[in-house]
């Protein structure tokens, strides 16, 4: 039989870094954003990822499969409150 390959995905990585706009505000040490991917035709959520922040506030998803028609936005919640790119 002749050969066939499967088409690699294309991947990507998101970063970030979440500052805080108060005067004298900080980063709480142990915040945790999530990586939303949305079909842009349908809204439909295609792909959700969370990590933790380093002591800076960056942050890093890798291998993020890649799409051309997806929306990506990052959101973090803070004392009950939603916070998006």
């Amino acid at each position: 039989p002749p050969a066939t390959t499967t088409p690699q995905a294309n991947t990507i990585t998101v970063t970030g870094q979440v500052t805080n706009g108060t005067q004298g505000g900080h980063v709480p040490h142990d915040l945790e954003v999530t990586l939303h991917a949305y079909d842009k035709g349908s809204m439909q959520e295609v792909y959700k990822a969370s990590a933790a922040i380093d002591a800076d506030g960056n942050f890093a998803f890798h291998n993020v499969p890649y799409d051309p028609q997806r929306i990506f936005f990052v959101t973090a919640e803070y004392a009950n409150v939603l916070y998006g790119s």
